[in-house]
């Protein structure tokens, strides 16, 4: 039954473009090899350190600008107020806060219409304990009321339970090293005996490369992966996402191709 974890990870991932004049960046791909602590250094752009990200971006395998696919703007307190999908449709997101500096709030705007309301609940010591979404358009197989909960171990994240109209949708579970880095998820889906694994691996405290698998996926070739690139000043400023499950080929060897989506990060 792992067909109904994949529903789940395909539906959570939404992609809300806006298109933009052709426009080429005369850049160059990054080192290519198998050893990611040695080549996740690009030294195409270079920001500021702790600089805040403006837009982020698509480009095709030659670097050439393909659509805009967020921007970004900042209230007096550099805290984020509004992420921009879509500027021809009116697409956007509005961010809110509590009086503690705490994120409380997330509308979501398509057409200039409200489709979605995501708040934020904390305890006495400012972790998050609930995230509650209201989907206001009806088509949308997650319309009404969803919630996700948040239980930790000693101040950490350890499960997430992700419900639906009061039913248990899905639940992810989190693993750590010894440094306290994210090192290993796994979703679960009530009355499925698979699972997803997501690995993390990091360098220098930077998350470089993230796989997402299950033990099926290992020897068909079908596994999500990104691998995430900083400048000098630790400014994240590439994605490379390879999703071999959006083609519908396959290989000689019975295994899907590549399908890269490169995303620019500027700030």
């Amino acid at each position: 039954m792992k067909t109904n974890i994949f529903i789940i990870l395909t539906m959570a991932t939404v992609l809300l473009t806006s298109c933009k004049d052709n426009e080429t960046h005369a850049i160059s791909e990054p080192p290519v090899t198998d050893n990611l602590l040695a080549s996740f250094r690009w030294s195409a752009f270079i920001y500021p350190k702790n600089s805040k990200l403006k837009r982020i971006y698509s480009v095709d395998s030659q670097y050439a600008f393909v659509q805009t696919l967020s921007e970004y703007r900042y209230d007096d307190f550099g805290k984020i107020e509004k992420i921009i999908y879509s500027a021809s449709d009116n697409s956007y997101d509005e961010y809110k806060y509590n009086t503690n500096g705490q994120l409380s709030s997330i509308s979501r705007y398509i057409s200039n219409d409200l489709t979605q309301i995501t708040t934020f609940t904390y305890d006495d010591s400012g972790k998050k304990i609930k995230e509650e979404t209201e989907n206001r358009v009806e088509e949308s197989v997650f319309y009404g009321l969803s919630y996700t909960l948040f239980k930790y171990d000693n101040d950490k994240l350890v499960k997430t339970e992700d419900y639906n109209k009061g039913t248990l949708r899905s639940y992810k579970l989190y693993e750590y090293n010894d440094s306290g880095e994210l090192m290993k998820e796994k979703l679960f889906v009530p009355d499925d005996d698979s699972y997803v694994t997501t690995e993390h691996i990091y360098a220098e405290g930077l998350l470089i490369y993230t796989v997402t698998y299950n033990e099926d996926d290992k020897e068909s070739g079908f596994m999500f992966d990104t691998k995430r690139y900083y400048d000098l000043n630790d400014n994240m400023t590439l994605t490379i996402d390879n999703m071999p499950g959006l083609s519908s080929l396959f290989l000689p060897n019975g295994k899907q191709p590549t399908f890269l989506e490169r995303r620019i990060y500027e700030y």
